[in-house]
């Protein structure tokens, strides 16, 4: 996403530390990405899985983080509108499209595959994980009328919104067992809106309170999703990721990170946490670009697994054989001896 030019070393230091969010955020996202299937049965199997509720929040991160800069956009008249429209969306779409091109002609190449169906995929991101694009776009269109009513009304209801569709999205996912595709239950506003708004609702609070509360909801959210997976996956073994509990969780980390205090933690330790910061600024780029640098590890991965496996197996038969025509030469020597 695009970066505001602003001029105070206040508002400077405010977006070095927001980037400083996004560069955690988009390593959660290839993390979460990076998942290996894991179990309740280990000690190893529980600790990932803890990981893993961990940093669920990262899309979320994202969201308000947008919310949060776009809330002081000036959207005031209908000419101010398209403006911003014509700025902000062909800005995350068109790479994104870009970056769908390979994904699409691998998948009209494969046998038997419904070339309509591909074209819908490549012109509503549903290639990849690039649902996140079709939803910031929802959101920049959605932003004009958010701004219009009171933004506590809005949270509540964005809230009640994003609620149900969670609720319903783990029943049909995790209990049901329905094979939802993630653009078609991710990319739709719903379920995902309240933490556009919640941003939107910081970026005109006083943020200067205090860390107890949301970091006991978050410690509390972290064993929510943890308990909540566990019960889930008993049933189709679907339960890791979005799920309801995973909201205020979200909600509390995103109080949590864009508090006053944990800016100011930030300022002390800019050096030292420059990396992340540069990542932040490169986040969108990582985001489009890192499912074809899994994809190809994956395959390396499992190229290199298959020819130690072949190449092991082969070994160990001809050892075997070995041993087998040394057995059944020393037998007939002992014989004819």
């Amino acid at each position: 996403m695009p970066h505001l030019n602003l001029e105070s070393n206040h508002m400077r230091q405010r977006i070095t530390y927001f980037d400083f969010l996004r560069g955690i955020a988009i390593l959660m996202v290839v993390g979460i990405h990076t998942f290996p299937h894991s179990t309740f049965d280990s000690i190893g199997g529980n600790i990932t899985i803890i990981i893993r509720q961990v940093i669920n929040c990262a899309v979320p991160i994202f969201l308000a983080i947008s919310g949060f800069f776009l809330a002081q956009k000036k959207l005031d008249t209908k000419a101010d509108c398209l403006k911003f429209w014509k700025k902000q969306i062909p800005a995350v779409y068109v790479p994104c499209f870009i970056w769908s091109l390979p994904l699409f002609v691998v998948a009209i190449l494969h046998p038997g595959s419904n070339i309509l169906v591909n074209i819908a995929k490549l012109c509503f991101c549903g290639f990849s994980i690039y649902y996140f694009v079709i939803l910031i776009i929802q959101l920049y269109i959605l932003l004009p009328f958010l701004k219009k009513f009171n933004i506590r009304h809005v949270l509540f209801a964005s809230a009640t919104i994003s609620g149900a569709a969670a609720i319903m999205t783990t029943y049909l996912l995790a209990i049901k067992g329905y094979d939802i595709p993630l653009t078609v239950y991710g990319g739709p506003f719903p379920l995902l809106i309240f933490y556009f708004v919640l941003g939107m609702y910081l970026a005109n609070s006083d943020r200067n309170y205090k860390l107890t509360v949301p970091i006991i909801m978050a410690l509390a959210g972290i064993a929510l999703q943890y308990f909540e997976a566990k019960f889930l996956v008993e049933f189709h073994g679907v339960g890791f990721g979005n799920k309801f509990s995973f909201m205020p969780y979200s909600a509390a980390m995103i109080i949590l990170l864009f508090s006053n205090r944990a800016e100011q933690w930030y300022e002390h330790r800019t050096k030292q946490l420059q990396i992340f910061q540069r990542l932040g600024g490169i986040s969108y780029g990582m985001y489009l670009t890192h499912c074809y640098v899994i994809l190809i590890l994956s395959h390396i991965h499992t190229y290199i697994h298959t020819y130690i496996h072949t190449y092991i197996h082969t070994y160990i038969h001809a050892m075997d054989h070995q041993l087998a025509v040394g057995c059944y030469d020393n037998s007939d020597y002992d014989i004819h001896g």
